[in-house]
């Protein structure tokens, strides 16, 4: 009897757990649609149908910040348990609140007393079919009540409850009989009771299931029209099912099932290779979710649009690990132009502030460009490369873009050419001429206009005042005098070097403190300038190679500082340029020397550490791991080197593993402006 019990308790107990996880199962679904409001109103009105059934006697909404949206309490029946169930609400695999549902086992308790009492009844029946044997030997008149009460009690244990059983008499049996009486009808009311809840659920089921059919189809619907496309790919850039129509718009064809991203978006092999390692970095999620999602290529030019591509994770729920990327596509064509209008504005405005730099920047690249075309014609490609590269490292401290970019493709070439040159040169005089009329700057005039002309005519002009009947204190006035004509304040050829550093760590990811000292030193602007245009190196390969990124800095501070500064030292001026990065890796210097056959291993042990730093001014040395557009090359800082030793200076530096890196450079004024007698000399 205790068997059958516990068979039709675990029976009961399974029923009520599977409509309690049912309830949950329909809630959470419910509640994690998108299109779902997810406040108090609409939480209520989908908990409401539950909060009839009487079974229910509690169920809670919650947010994941804790706020309750519904807490509907039923009276709960006296003497009964209370189940209860919680589970979490997501929305694109994030947790968004909680249900909790209490339920009742009222019911379950009647329905085993209800089985109890079969259970006794059946064993009763029998208990009463032995007693009826032994009564018809005893009494003959016990056993036709006795039949009839059996028959009754069998009823009850098959669930045949319509049949009214009616006793007369005031015997045991009688009293026994209408027992069953009053089983047979509370039986009846309870059964009724659980047919109607039972089609009450049912029929709420039904309802929940058509209005989440209805939610994932206006979902769908709304997807399908919004102007944004979404798609998401597995590791190896499969399109997987569910992407948008709206994709089929702004990719310009036909997006399929499994289908691979990199030919979606036109890449070339080298650009989708470059594409590929992003990806698997961030299912390899090794660095932060937000750093490796930014290594993927955004922008991509698909006919006359540019569109772009952003990503997120979509995490297994399991295991947290990166499953899929969705990848959100947008059209930015409008943005993109906004853009370069504002960049236009913003390089205008940075050249009209620095007006005299700019021009001397113009002066200057002509030259370079004259040097490259004689190098050129002398065939040495290593000379053309270290003055464009210059010329590409000032037109982009000035923001011309497109002139660096232009530069930066030449040297992808495996030769430069003399058409490569003339499309820099095209390139500086579009520019001035489309901007004509806020500048004021004329490319002819411009280039026509080189120191050496005026500073000779000047000279010309003072040679007159060389006669021995001219007193000595007027020729030292006059020469004095020409010195601060031909001086200028390094601020005013600089350029904007302090802007592009800044722009060239945003780029990088970096926050940088730049420091700029001694800007109002006179300096002769033929004798600096070679050297200073080629500032833009050192302070490139101080941002790429030597600074670090806020998170690896350790206990430095997270903002890096480079700091310039210029002095007059009597017989020579000093540019220092300081960083406080990581300094150099003499290993991996000594590495890349032997990789490009600039030395032996031999000869490479026997320099000393300092010889060692110092090949990073030869050309072709770089510790970059792959050449970009910002550095990779190994000839930015030669031609740093060159420019200074052009002049007749000296290199110095000092290097500070993982502290920073200090390069000093010294310039010898001319002899003659040391005298006092600059013009009759120069």
């Amino acid at each position: 009897m205790l068997k059958s019990l516990d068979a039709k308790r675990n029976q009961l107990q399974k029923q009520l757990d599977g409509e309690h996880a049912r309830a949950m199962e329909l809630l959470t679904i419910g509640m994690a649609e998108p299109v779902w409001n997810f406040d108090k109103l609409s939480a209520g009105k989908l908990t409401s149908a539950f909060a009839k059934d009487l079974r229910y006697t509690r169920i809670v909404v919650k947010s994941a910040d804790d706020t309750v949206f519904v807490d509907l309490v039923n009276p709960a029946v006296k003497g009964a348990s209370i189940l209860s169930r919680k589970a979490g609400i997501q929305r694109e695999d994030k947790d968004i609140g909680t249900v909790e549902v209490d339920i009742s086992t009222h019911e379950m308790d009647q329905a085993l007393n209800a089985a109890f009492l079969d259970i006794v009844l059946a064993t009763l029946a029998q208990v009463i079919v032995s007693l009826g044997m032994v009564y018809t030997l005893l009494r003959f008149k016990v056993l036709t009540p006795l039949k009839r009460l059996v028959a009754q009690a069998r009823k009850l244990s098959k669930k045949e409850l319509e049949e009214t059983f009616e006793w007369d008499g005031g015997d045991e049996i009688a009293e026994l009989g209408c027992s069953l009486e009053f089983a047979r009808s509370e039986l009846k009311q309870l059964f009724a009771a659980i047919e109607k809840k039972n089609i009450e659920l049912k029929g709420i089921n039904q309802s929940l299931e058509r209005i989440v059919e209805e939610r994932t189809a206006t979902i769908r619907t709304i997807l399908n029209h919004v102007q944004a496309g979404f798609l998401l790919v597995d590791q190896q850039l499969h399109v997987q099912e569910g992407f948008t129509r709206s994709c089929n718009i702004l990719l310009q064809c036909n997006v399929t099932h499994g289908v691979n991203l990199t030919s979606l978006l036109r890449l070339t092999n080298r650009d989708a290779d470059n594409f590929k390692l992003a990806v698997d970095q961030v299912f390899e999620d090794f660095l932060p979710e937000k750093v490796s999602l930014a290594q993927i290529p955004v922008r991509h030019l698909i006919g006359e649009s540019v569109i772009s591509v952003e990503g997120s994770t979509v995490r297994n729920p399991q295991t947290g690990n990166v499953q899929f990327i969705l990848f959100t596509i947008v059209d930015v064509t409008r943005l993109q132009q906004a853009e370069a209008e504002n960049s236009k504005t913003r390089t205008l405005v940075t050249i009209l502030k620095q007006k005299d730099a700019f021009i001397d920047f113009v002066r200057e690249s002509m030259g370079r460009l004259e040097s490259a075309r004689i190098a050129l014609s002398a065939r040495k490609q290593t000379q053309v490369r270290t003055e464009i590269h210059t010329l590409k490292g000032n037109s982009l401290a000035f923001s011309l873009n497109e002139v660096g970019r232009y530069a930066h493709g030449i040297e992808e070439e495996a030769e430069i050419r003399i058409a490569h040159l003339e499309g820099i040169e095209q390139r500086i005089q579009e520019f001035l001429r489309s901007n004509y009329e806020l500048l004021q700057i004329d490319f002819k005039k411009e280039s026509e206009k080189t120191h050496q002309i005026l500073q000779r005519d000047l000279i010309e002009m003072l040679r007159r005042f060389e006669s021995p009947e001219i007193p000595q204190d007027l020729r030292s006035w006059i020469g004095n005098w020409a010195s601060r004509i031909l001086q200028r304040p390094v601020k005013q050829i600089l350029g904007p070097l302090e802007t592009y550093a800044l722009e060239l760590a945003a780029r990088l990811g970096k926050d940088l403190n730049f420091q700029l000292e001694g800007a109002d030193t006179l300096v002769l602007p033929e004798t600096v300038m070679p050297v200073i245009q080629t500032l833009t190196h050192v302070v490139r390969n101080a941002l790429d190679h030597g600074i670090e990124a806020p998170s690896e800095r350790g206990s430095k501070p997270a903002r890096g500082t480079i700091r310039i500064s210029f002095a007059d030292e009597g017989r020579q001026w000093r540019i220092n340029i300081q960083d406080d990065g990581r300094g150099i890796n003499v290993a991996k210097v000594k590495a890349k020397a032997l990789e490009n056959h600039v030395a032996t291993a031999e000869e490479l042990d026997r320099l000393s550490e300092y010889e060692l730093c110092g090949l990073i001014f030869s050309d072709s040395i770089s510790t970059a791991d792959e050449v970009t557009d910002i550095s990779g090359r190994g000839v930015g800082m030669a031609a740093f080197r060159n420019a200074v030793q052009s002049t007749g200076g000296e290199l110095m530096f000092k290097n500070s593993p993982g502290q920073g890196f200090m390069l000093s450079a010294s310039i010898p004024k001319p002899e003659s402006l040391i005298n006092g007698n600059f013009p009759l000399a120069a």
